[in-house]
């Protein structure tokens, strides 16, 4: 649980920092790892989001805090991307190669 909070609380600075800020955009995009770890926890905890119950279903088989951390971590890594696309033309070029 530790590590979840660790990475939530990472991503959401991560997201802050590079908003309007093209010195970290810069320095994050020229990070060959920053771009494909994103995409990939978006990806990753957009399905885990999926699997929380929306009220009708039996919620105690799932940690519900540890689904506020897939929320977390699922719009901080949104937002690091979309301020990496918006500052960085070669971070759309990335994003584009991958996808």
């Amino acid at each position: 649980m530790l590590a979840n909070k660790c990475l939530a609380l990472t991503l959401h600075l991560l997201s802050k920092f590079s908003c309007g800020n093209i010195l970290w955009c810069q320095s994050l995009v020229n990070n060959a790892l920053t771009i494909p770890v994103a995409m990939s926890l978006v990806m990753t905890s957009s399905r885990l989001l999926q699997r929380i119950p929306s009220g009708g279903e039996d919620t105690e088989l799932i940690d519900l805090e540890k689904g506020s951390y897939d929320a977390d971590v699922f719009f901080s890594s949104v937002g690091l991307l979309l301020n990496l696309v918006q500052a960085h033309d070669a971070a759309k070029d990335h994003i584009r190669a991958i996808g």
